[in-house]
């Protein structure tokens, strides 16, 4: 009951085998799609939209994967890498993310967002097992503190802190601009 093209020897139901990039072509007029159905129900799509179908919010010539459920993507193995869940909430690492976004890391390092060149610069981690470093930290040439789009602390590489101005003087640990009250 298998159908082959392209092969004699076909290992499922449809087997297409081809030597070039485009091995299926799904054309239509209007909205070109794939819907996937367990018995009588349908459980996902995965096609391009029309602007007026497949996704409320997808326009004209959107590429859309959308499951009835929740979503999950799984790499290297049978666990999700990534999950989109029905709620809207979405987990890396985690299959049941608990917050819009929820990141769950099993190494040492939680969050961190860095340059790939050696030396770059890690913006924002969290490292349980550092002991040089403190748990938080936030890297970069300077480092600033901003209130409506006002800078109100900077913190140098030399480890100068500015409070008030964005450039601490030189050799001073802690330079506020403006009055202090102790």
């Amino acid at each position: 009951g298998n159908v082959g093209i392209g092969t004699t020897s076909p290992t499922g139901k449809l087997h297409i085998k081809n030597s070039a990039e485009e091995v299926l072509r799904i054309e239509s007029t209007d909205t070109g799609a794939i819907h996937f159905f367990e018995g009588g129900t349908r459980r996902g799509i995965l096609g391009y939209s029309n602007g007026t179908s497949l996704a409320g919010a997808a326009t004209a010539d959107d590429m859309v994967l959308r499951a009835e459920s929740n979503l999950h993507f799984a790499a290297g193995g049978a666990y999700s890498r990534l999950a989109v869940l029905n709620n809207g909430n979405v987990g890396i690492g985690t299959s049941d993310p608990i917050a819009k976004l929820h990141i769950k890391d099993g190494s040492t390092k939680g969050l961190e967002f860095a340059e790939t060149s050696a030396g770059g610069m890690r913006i924002l981690a969290y490292d349980r097992t550092n002991s040089v470093e403190s748990p938080m930290e936030i890297r970069g040439d300077n480092i600033g503190f901003n209130t409506n789009a006002t800078r109100i602390m900077t913190i140098t590489s030399t480890g100068n802190v500015g409070i008030g101005t964005t450039s601490p003087a030189t050799g001073t640990k802690l330079d506020v601009a403006g009055q202090v009250n102790v």
